[in-house]
């Protein structure tokens, strides 16, 4: 009856404070603290979800330690890739000291969330309290007899004594626990950082340690890949090679292009390459006569695919030469490496006859390739190198390196279009090209470009050329074309080689070497040079002038090798002899 009674009263009090009655307050400074408190307590749920995420991390650190530990088993404890794994694995294991240390802090600060709990607690009592000291004070001022107010008077008086105790107490406790927390964080915080750049520490280490020997290791991927496309007949060749090994090869080659800028800086020697479309047997005449990286640099202009018999196997070589060794070949992206273009030209009817159920999968895996290529080189910071050629978007060097990428189909009036399908002509100033795509430029556009640049020469392929290099503009532009017998021509292909600082003795086509020394085997004597020139192009040399050179033996046992004998060039015939022959000096 009396907890009827209690609870009637507590009700009755509530609505008149509703209606304007008089209330006791918690007083302003207590108030204060429990709603900091309870910004606190917010502060402290946010922090314990940053320590999850930083245990996250350091679980991964030891994830990767483990798998290195089990890494350095396979390939074998002894190897220098072995130590470097067990050495590294060693190094990333200290971090579960780390890991159990955060743990540890974790439950310190997990247990102060009972402490609020405990002030919830508090404050609801207090809250239950103030409502019974309002209904004393409410009963003592309704009172209308000394004998009735003195009754009274003894319950108020212990209300208040409760209420005041209780407020007391929810003050030391909410003031205890705004300490606690404050110092935990800032403990905590130290802690975390100091654990962080722990970790930080230990991943360089691991990565230092590991690095070198990873590098220096054979790889399988893409070697055997290599391997099959050398050995592989045309015919046979989606036998030797699975479509899942050439999505392999694409996203292994994107991440490769990636890492590069949209204009890549070269240091010279290196080797330029133009046109190859497809044939195949050419690429592998070049690489046969003048070495394969990394013994060799390479820059190739673009147009890999389309019109030649084996795109496949031309763009999946020299995207496997650009995953083995990044830094020692440079793939820029022609127009031929777009997808209306290349759907059109040959490419994708070729992986449609090679590989039906796996065509378009394969056909867009390549053109998301093309669309991370960089679009110029710059060798030597004189030498500026494209496909196509310039136009007057071109403003700076830094430009050229920010170039958007990945660009799938760049817009008809950008920049890129520009690098990938301009034109050179005899008139001056620049005008739209014929092709539909980009423009025409003259020569006062190469002058007032190579000054802007602070350039000496621009190198770019895109036209078919009958000696395959044809310098315009007083040396200041040169067209590089390297697919001889060229759909049906009679066109010798050319490369050209940058070795020294005055590039217009350093730039050498395999068919004009002007300066002995500079020819494409170094150590090579002045015979020998004209040999390899010759067999490049397919030709025998007459036996009883030039002798014989072995391509096949080379230092890199890794890198596919065949000789010049090996394919034929049906453009050219040894009768060419005579009337190349002082081109050849």
């Amino acid at each position: 009856m009396e907890i009827i009674k209690s609870i009637a009263e507590r009700t009755l009090q509530r609505a008149e404070e509703a209606l304007g009655a008089e209330t006791t307050p918690l007083g302003a400074e207590l108030e204060k603290l429990c709603a900091n408190a309870e910004r606190i307590a917010v502060q402290q749920e946010k922090l314990m979800e940053k320590m999850e995420l930083y245990k996250q991390k350091l679980s991964s650190g030891l994830a990767h330690g483990t798998a290195m530990l089990v890494a350095s088993k396979v390939v074998g404890e002894r190897t220098p890739v072995g130590e470097a794994l067990q050495k590294t694995a060693q190094t990333v294991a200290a971090l579960g000291v780390a890991r159990r240390q955060l743990s540890k802090s974790d439950v310190k600060l997990g247990g102060t969330t009972t402490t609020i709990s405990v002030i919830r607690k508090q404050l609801a009592l207090l809250q239950t309290k103030r409502l019974d000291l309002d209904v004393f004070k409410a009963k003592f001022r309704r009172a209308s007899t000394a004998e009735e107010k003195n009754a009274i008077q003894p319950q108020l008086q212990r209300a208040q004594s409760e209420f005041t105790r209780l407020q007391t107490q929810l003050k030391e406790l909410v003031l205890d626990y705004q300490k606690k927390v404050q110092n935990m964080k800032k403990s905590l915080l130290e802690f975390v950082e100091a654990q962080i750049k722990f970790h930080t520490m230990c991943v360089k280490e691991a990565t230092t340690t590991t690095a070198k020997p990873m590098a220096e290791a054979p790889r399988p991927f893409p070697d055997n890949l290599m391997q099959k496309i050398v050995r592989s007949k045309q015919m046979e060749f989606p036998k030797e090679v699975s479509s899942g090994e050439i999505q392999q090869l694409c996203a292994a080659a994107t991440d490769a292009f990636k890492r590069q800028p949209s204009l890549v800086e070269i240091h010279p020697p290196v080797m330029v390459c133009g046109d190859v479309h497809g044939q195949f047997p050419d690429l592998m005449r070049i690489f046969n006569c003048l070495g394969t990286p990394p013994e060799k640099k390479y820059l190739f202009l673009g147009d890999y695919v389309d019109r030649g018999a084996q795109s496949l196997e031309t763009i999946m070589l020299l995207l496997c030469y650009k995953v083995k060794y990044p830094t020692s070949i440079v793939l820029l992206r022609g127009n031929h490496e777009t997808s209306n273009i290349n759907a059109t030209y040959g490419f994708k009817k070729e992986l449609e006859e090679r590989y039906p159920a796996h065509s378009q999968a394969l056909f867009d895996s390549f053109n998301d390739v093309f669309a991370w290529m960089p679009l110029t080189g710059l060798i030597g910071q004189k030498i500026l190198c494209m496909h196509g050629g310039i136009s007057d978007k071109i403003r700076s060097i830094e430009q050229l390196k920010q170039l958007e990428r990945p660009m799938l189909l760049p817009p008809t009036d950008s920049l890129h279009i520009d690098l990938m399908w301009a034109d050179p002509m005899e008139a001056q100033g620049q005008l739209p090209n014929p092709r539909g795509a980009g423009v025409l430029f003259g020569e006062d556009v190469v002058i007032r470009t190579c000054q802007l640049l602070k350039i000496s020469c621009i190198i770019r392929a895109h036209q078919f050329i009958q000696s395959g290099y044809e310098p315009m503009f007083n040396h200041r532009l040169i067209t590089v074309f390297s697919a001889p017998a060229y759909t049906g021509q009679t066109n010798t292909g050319a490369d050209s080689i940058h070795q020294h600082s005055n590039y217009r003795d350093s730039i050498s086509p395999i068919l004009r070497i002007r300066n002995h020394q500079d020819s494409i085997l170094r150590r090579s004597n002045h015979r020998d040079s004209i040999s390899i020139s010759f067999q490049s192009l397919g030709l025998n040399p007459p036996a009883f002038q030039l002798p014989r050179l072995n391509l096949t033996n080379s230092s890199d046992s890794q890198s596919p090798r065949l000789n010049s004998s090996t394919f034929q060039s049906p453009g050219l015939n040894s009768s060419s002899f005579q009337s190349l022959g002082p081109n050849l000096i």
